[in-house]
């Protein structure tokens, strides 16, 4: 009996066999039991019996059965929570004789690591329950050191919310849970998987890309074909129904039972939507430039927030434009002035021409306190292309994330496969996360690039194909009222440049006589003389 942890379980704790067991209960026994397991990551649904299992029956039978374990420590999000564990244990000694008199006593004392223990009156043992807020660097029963740690539920909805906090809970289950073990400790993780980011999910992607030894048990109680995970509780469709019209709640019913993590119900950019590119298909001689919105932060504290450049590549016009995102990605907390050379290397960094991109990347910076200084101060940089941006005047960030998110879904925002990974998390995880900087420098980057194409009269969704609503001489001067108002912007760029050489120089500048506004790296303006990409090109597009 004490060789099975099945046959001790099924002895001693009888009194929890409330319905036929199912397939998880002895897939979880079979884990359990085998040494070879290191690590195991087990998620399962609310009500599966894992923690009875694993947190108390085999917390017991790893001391009093075959693997003779010295000191268990059973790790929860809360201190409330490990005590309860701890009284849970204690209880079945008090109340199950058959327990008691095969095994003695457990005495309950307090550790030197503020936590609730149990020792054992027959055995050379301990059970110490802690929560993840206290440390475990130095735990010792005696001379030995945790052979067997349980993790037992140590997140919540509130602590998976924010990035940071589940790279702390990462750090510490790396650089001190581990290290307290030793090279024959196992370490089981029983939970829910309540974020797509949370410590399962990241442990799990570790496993998959070879960097990580765990077994994973994942055990929804309805799998994706409607197959019932326990059919001993819920023998017909009819039970299982009646069972899942008790949650109100649709939320609770797929995070909690069905394994699937569930954000706000507001969410605007859902991970489904993302879609991604391998290569850009540029249109030389059309329209197509780089581009990059720019969301500053003036402050280095390590609780402000950041600054965010998001470049883009923008080619078509209309329906037909695609905003590819580079993988030149700017998140950072700067000062002022590193800003304005991180972004001057961005602009050169991304100039389709091979140039410094002073003349040819558009810039958009927010238009809002000490930005407009920034704008001032790229100008002054001989930067041709900078325009504000006044985000007041579109609603605002969900409102105007929920204009870029059509374009998102109908695939005129693409993705690079690599490098843009924080954005993406930003975007589908918005209104969750700390910090949203790049979802603003996004939806800045997506409203200029919207309301620049020349086929794009407001901000907005695309209005369509104009040649189906226009006569050819519309589009004729359409396309020359563009022209014509790039150059007037052009020009007045041109002057301030003019005058700010002039002022370096100390010098006035002659009313009377017209600027020399020539520049060594004259380049055709590609607005003006844009052409239209024929079906053929654009249909692969």
């Amino acid at each position: 009996m004490t060789k099975s942890h099945k046959a001790f379980f099924a002895t001693y704790f009888p009194h929890y066999l409330e319905y036929p067991s199912a397939d998880i209960h002895h897939e979880l026994f079979d884990i359990t039991q085998d040494p070879g397991n290191k690590f195991a990551i087990i998620l399962t649904f609310r009500g599966s019996g894992k923690s009875t299992i694993v947190s108390l029956s085999y917390a017991l039978w790893a001391i009093l059965g075959f693997q003779q374990k010295h000191f268990v420590v059973l790790v929860t999000k809360t201190q409330d929570q490990a005590k309860k564990l701890i009284d849970a244990i204690k209880r079945e000694f008090e109340t199950n004789k058959l327990l008691q008199n095969d095994f003695g006593k457990v005495h309950e004392e307090s550790s030197p690591w503020n936590s609730t223990a149990l020792t054992f009156a027959n055995q050379t043992a301990q059970i110490t329950a802690i929560s993840i807020d206290q440390a475990m660097r130095g735990m010792r029963f005696q001379n030995f050191r945790p052979d067997l740690i349980i993790l037992d539920d140590i997140e919540d909805s509130a602590s998976v919310r924010t990035v940071a906090s589940r790279d702390r809970l990462e750090e510490w289950l790396e650089k001190d849970l581990l290290p307290a073990g030793d090279v024959n400790t196992r370490t089981i993780l029983v939970g829910n998987n309540l974020h797509p980011d949370s410590l399962p999910s990241r442990l799990i992607n570790k496993v998959q890309a070879g960097q990580f030894d765990a077994r994973v048990v994942k055990c929804p109680l309805v799998d994706e074909n409607g197959n019932c995970a326990w059919l001993g509780k819920f023998p017909t469709k009819e039970k299982l129904n009646e069972f899942r019209n008790s949650f109100p709640s649709d939320r609770t019913w797929r995070q909690e039972f069905l394994l699937q993590p569930v954000l706000s119900d507001e969410q605007v950019v859902e991970e489904k939507h993302i879609q991604f590119y391998d290569k850009i298909k540029t249109n030389r001689g059309g329209y197509d430039h780089a581009a990059i919105g720019i969301d500053l932060a003036c402050s280095t504290s390590p609780k402000a927030d950041k600054t965010a450049m998001v470049s883009a590549r923008v080619v078509g016009c209309g329906d037909k434009m695609k905003i590819y995102i580079l993988p030149s990605i700017v998140n950072s907390r700067l000062e002022i002035h590193n800003s304005l050379n991180e972004c001057l290397l961005l602009m050169k960094r991304i100039d389709p021409n091979g140039h410094d991109g002073k003349r040819d990347v558009r810039v958009y910076v927010e238009s809002v306190g000490f930005q407009k200084t920034f704008v001032q101060q790229l100008m002054s940089r001989n930067v041709r292309r900078v325009e504000e941006f006044y985000p007041n005047s579109m609603g605002d960030k969900r409102e105007r994330l929920f204009v870029a998110s059509d374009l998102i879904k109908s695939g005129q925002v693409l993705f690079p496969r690599v490098g843009a990974e924080e954005l993406i998390q930003q975007l589908i995880y918005f209104g969750i996360e700390r910090y949203d900087d790049l979802v603003d420098a996004f939806t800045t980057l997506v409203a200029k690039a919207i309301e620049n194409n020349p086929k794009h009269r407001t901000f907005g969704v695309a209005v369509g194909n104009m040649n189906e609503i226009m006569t050819a001489e519309q589009l004729r001067q359409e396309r020359e009222s563009q022209r014509l108002e790039q150059e007037v912007h052009m020009q007045a760029w041109d002057y301030q440049i003019y005058l700010n050489e002039l002022h370096k120089q100390g010098k006035v500048p002659d009313l009377h006589t017209s600027p020399n506004l020539n520049h060594d790296d004259e380049i055709e303006d590609d607005v003006g003389d844009y052409k239209e990409v024929d079906s053929a090109e654009t249909n692969d597009e």
